[in-house]
């Protein structure tokens, strides 16, 4: 299964991260998950599709955690510790009323 599908779901994987070394992560641990959960699928026959559901799920996790990285970043020259409530009073005051 591997060999025969591997490339198609790198590709796949590659269309929605657009990141090389990414897309071949995402499908790595895709196929160690799957793997891992062998004995619990309902039908194996099924696999290639649970496979790919799971390369687009992995795939949108990681667009998700992109979004949500820059967010949480430490910020340039602020220590961390007692100085977190100056970071977050300087991040609230950057954000739109709506989203405070």
């Amino acid at each position: 299964m591997y060999a025969a599908h591997w490339r198609q779901l790198v590709r796949l994987s590659l269309l929605l991260v657009r990141d090389v070394a990414t897309a071949g992560q995402v499908v790595q641990n895709s196929f160690v998950a799957v793997h891992d959960r062998w004995s619990r699928l309902r039908d194996p026959e099924r696999a290639l599709a649970y496979l790919r559901q799971t390369v687009v799920n992995r795939c949108r996790s990681v667009l998700r955690h992109r979004e949500v990285e820059p967010r949480h970043a430490p910020l340039p020259g602020v220590a961390s510790g007692a100085d977190d409530a100056a970071a977050r009073s300087w991040r609230t005051r950057r954000e739109p009323p709506a989203n405070r």
